[in-house]
């Protein structure tokens, strides 16, 4: 199997998101949504089996709800980055206490929160931004895959 450059590196060179939440027809509008706008979008209900799904790295971005059936977001962000070190996920809950935004904002995967009930056009433009950078990132050939935590980046930056 011919694997993409960005694959190798756990990261899509391609347009390709990832929904995962339990909520079908939160899903289903998110799906419908980006892919009018020239995304690739599969869906997910969640728990464990989700992890297996999105660590491949053909997902150039993962939405999650943070209260997915088994795990809540930070688990799953956290167990997503020990098998694809680069995995991009924007989180969107309704839910969410200052400590956990604090804890979510720390993790270098973590591109982003929404909280519900979100504006479906800012998530669309969150998404478009997203996409945006990593293209621009993917033009300079010393750069560094988003995502990386602080200490790497200031290692490759001599």
């Amino acid at each position: 199997m011919d694997v993409s450059i960005g694959a190798r590196f756990g990261y899509s060179d391609e347009r390709r998101v990832l929904v995962v939440d339990d909520e079908e027809t939160i899903a289903d509008l998110i799906r419908d949504v980006l892919t009018r706008h020239g995304c690739v979008v599969d869906t997910n209900a969640g728990g464990h089996g989700s992890i297996d799904v999105a660590a491949d790295g053909r997902y150039g971005l993962v939405i999650s709800d943070f209260a997915i059936p088994g795990l809540n977001g930070l688990e799953f962000v956290r167990a997503l980055r020990m098998r694809n070190p680069h995995p991009q996920v924007l989180i969107v809950s309704a839910f969410l206490d200052p400590e956990t935004v604090d804890l979510l904002r720390a993790e270098p995967s973590v591109v982003g929160l929404v909280r519900k009930p979100f504006d479906i056009f800012d998530l669309v433009r969150r998404v478009e931004a997203h996409f945006a950078s990593r293209s621009a990132v993917a033009l300079k050939p010393d750069s560094i895959p988003l995502g990386q935590p602080e200490a790497l980046r200031a290692r490759y930056a001599d």
